[in-house]
């Protein structure tokens, strides 16, 4: 049912200012920006004319547009931060709530219960997404991120911990493992779910920026393949028969990634395109994007000149 109501949607959609800006359609960039943001205090023109900035410094950055250049210069490490933050996703335990339900019989509940418990965690995720609403409003996307990596690793080793008490004779620990993967959901959707969306997009340069999470969305396909294959084999009684103790495995490889994160994964939030194109340009380390401060003219710095544009078909120019 989905192409038809999304195809109709799309029919309506305002065209992305920063593509109308790429292709010199200053006029109609300023259109779609009031139509987008009829709230806004920012003047369109002068919207526009940041676009400009932007994307000319990007040029004198990266001339190139293929998938290669992802690779190149500075857009390396952009289409780093943007695979790998999403394939966390999966590095995190993802795999392993796909198959929540299985796990719920093979941990010793009847197939009423797991079922009720698989429900009762799609639930949570819901509401872990309104969460996230207020996380992203109110705290960074670095905090949020390596905050819910690391909830998540502790909720993982406390499932396995529970699988130790299973083993011993506890009666109730398959209860206290089914809420432990509920809390996971609530953290997961609350916090790396959504936000990997978010810094993909983000940490890309407006010109690569398709490529970029086209990229990454595939690194994402790849590992989930690949995970997707082996978890069913863990918890399966007649192959790994790891049962709560793979949640010791997915607690180890999340904080692997939790240190990727720490050292690779800088702060976005507040900040215009533009001043992530002078930070990735100038090598700034993930730890001290949020206070680096950038200058007015930071870009001039980089290149010595300044950028004269022409907005609309009037004679009026602004310096950017």
């Amino acid at each position: 049912m989905w192409p038809l109501p999304i195809f109709i949607t799309v029919c309506f959609t305002p065209e992305s200012p920063w593509w109308l800006v790429r292709k010199g359609r200053f006029a109609e960039a300023e259109v779609m920006i009031k139509r987008l943001s009829k709230n806004s205090p920012v003047d369109p023109r002068d919207a526009v004319a940041m676009m400009v900035r932007t994307n000319q410094l990007e040029i004198d950055q990266s001339a190139g547009t293929r998938f290669v250049d992802c690779f190149k210069g500075s857009d390396w490490r952009r289409t780093e931060v943007s695979c790998v933050a999403w394939a966390i996703q999966i590095f995190c335990g993802l795999p392993f709530l796909s198959w929540d339900v299985y796990f719920f019989e093979q941990a010793g509940l009847a197939s009423t219960d797991a079922f009720k418990v698989g429900l009762a965690v799609e639930g949570l995720s819901f509401i872990g997404v309104f969460l996230s609403w207020v996380f992203l409003t109110w705290l960074g996307r670095r905090t949020i991120y390596i905050g819910g990596q690391l909830a998540m690793c502790l909720l993982m080793l406390q499932v396995g911990f529970l699988q130790i008490a299973t083993n011993s004779g506890s009666k109730d620990s398959n209860w206290g493992q089914g809420a432990m993967l509920m809390l996971w959901c609530v953290v997961y959707n609350g916090t790396i779910g959504p936000l990997a969306f978010c810094i993909a997009a983000e940490t890309s340069s407006t010109r690569l920026r398709g490529k970029t999470i086209a990229l990454a969305r595939n690194a994402y396909n790849i590992v989930s393949n690949v995970f997707g294959l082996v978890t069913p084999y863990m918890l399966n009684p007649n192959e790994g028969s790891w049962k709560g103790f793979t949640g010791f495995w997915w607690a180890g490889i999340g904080f692997i990634f939790a240190v990727w994160s720490s050292y690779r994964l800088p702060e976005c939030k507040g900040r215009s395109c533009w001043e992530l194109d002078i930070l990735f340009e100038r090598k700034i380390p993930a730890r001290k994007f949020a206070g680096t401060v950038v200058e007015r003219d930071a870009d001039v710095h980089l290149h010595g000149e300044d950028i004269v544009i022409t907005l609309g078909e009037d004679t009026n120019e602004k310096t950017a």
